[in-house]
């Protein structure tokens, strides 16, 4: 039942869906194919149907609605399938199958999973919500919109191919991954708490926006494959686990951009975690405060400004070299306001920043080749170098203030 979740984005043509099916009036959905059980039903041509009632299997290892055709639509208009908890039946499996529509209704206490579907899937108005597997299940072209799914023992929503599109969906405390995506998601005005693992995990090339991120596991958004956009999302309190994890993070192949996200409180398992970890990336306007680790690790190559890191077990922020670092507040951190002294981290241009109450320095550089000019660093405990602990090496370009004086 393990896979991915991919998002693209055609929600006129989801809306669309929702107002023909899931809203049908009763004299409409007579002129639809009836369902009753019991159950499995088959479900062997295109077409488009609907639940006259509640589906209760009692049987273990049975599904509810098997469907053996590609363009088949399902309103479950209103009612429910509902599994005796136990076996590896499914309530509604599609798999292969291709352009399956699912809308208006619950799938609850299946033994295997919710829904199983091939390419072109779309859900409206669905919860699958406590099943044994993953709730939904889709491929490529996926499209999940105004749907649950809660409290399953596998993952919440698994796209196993590309281009899908999750939006105002409530993904939480399932046993796995809130939201798995592949290439070109799209994951939008979503709520995905307190699961197992990963909160949301992407490929490349993916849209995060506008989403609750919270109390997760393992990372909060993880896009692995690195490319990818993340702004308005809140990823706080995540990496609870043994092996810990943070708020929001990039892949090693780096290039995502993430802005005006909030991301506290992360790190909280054994293995720790910081708040926004990206390498040759643009990190601008985020808030992270109060992380296990760093505030904001970021890799070589990045752009980091007009950020806030405050209170972080660690650095500020940690930079890797070649990072243009600026406008940045730093405060009261329990390493480094900016930290540019790690191995190899050389060239980098740190300027406009405050840096303040640190219980290193406000500013600490592997060597002259770093330059930095325009900060105000005051009441940092630096133990040695420049103006009483303030900075630590680099090459002073001017207009710094230390404690109030140039320096």
């Amino acid at each position: 039942m393990d896979g991915r979740v991919a998002a693209g984005g055609n929600w006129p043509s989801l809306l669309t869906l929702w107002a023909a099916l899931a809203l049908t009036a009763p004299t409409t959905a007579m002129a639809q194919i009836a369902l009753n059980g019991p159950a499995p039903i088959k479900v062997k041509r295109a077409g488009t149907y609907f639940l006259k009632k509640n589906l209760v299997i009692t049987k273990s290892g049975v599904d509810g609605i098997d469907v053996s055709a590609s363009n088949v639509s399902i309103n479950l208009n209103g009612n429910s399938i509902i599994g005796p908890t136990t076996g590896t039946g499914v309530g509604v499996d599609a798999q292969g199958e291709s352009s399956l529509i699912v809308v208006n209704g619950s799938i609850v206490t299946m033994g295997g999973g919710g829904v199983i579907a091939g390419d072109g899937a779309q859900f409206a108005q669905l919860h699958a919500n406590n099943n044994g597997g993953t709730g939904i299940q889709c491929d490529n072209g996926c499209l999940v919109s105004s749907s649950s799914t809660e409290s399953n023992v596998g993952a919440g929503v698994i796209v196993a191919g590309d281009n899908a599109s999750v939006n105002s969906v409530d993904s939480s405390g399932n046993g796995g991954d809130g939201i798995d995506c592949g290439n070109n998601c799209n994951i939008a005005n979503s709520t995905v708490n307190q699961n197992g693992a990963t909160g949301m995990s992407v490929l490349s090339n993916a849209a995060v926006s506008s989403d609750n991120v919270n109390s997760n596991g393992a990372n909060g958004v993880n896009c692995t494959a690195g490319n990818c956009q993340v702004s308005g999302v809140t990823a706080n309190n995540n990496g609870g686990g043994a092996s810990g994890g943070s708020g929001v993070v990039c892949g090693s192949a780096g290039n995502c951009n993430f802005f005006s996200n909030t991301a506290n409180n992360n790190g909280t398992g054994a293995g720790g975690g910081s708040g926004v970890v990206a390498s040759a990336s643009q990190i601008g306007r985020n808030t992270t405060n109060n992380n296990h680790d760093f505030g904001i690790s970021g890799g070589a190559a990045s752009e980091i400004s007009e950020n806030t890191a405050v209170a972080n077990g660690s650095d500020g922020i940690n930079a890797s070299g070649q990072c243009d670092i600026f406008s940045n507040t730093v405060r009261s951190n329990g390493g480094d306001g900016i930290n540019a002294n790690t191995t190899g981290s050389t060239g980098n241009s740190v300027s406009g920043n405050s840096a303040v109450s640190n219980v290193g320095f406000g500013l600490d550089f592997l060597d002259a080749t770093s330059a930095f000019f325009d900060n105000t660093l005051s009441n940092n405990s630096g133990s040695t170098s420049g103006s009483t602990g303030q900075f630590n090496n680099g090459t002073s370009l001017g207009d710094n203030l230390c404690n109030g004086l140039l320096c």
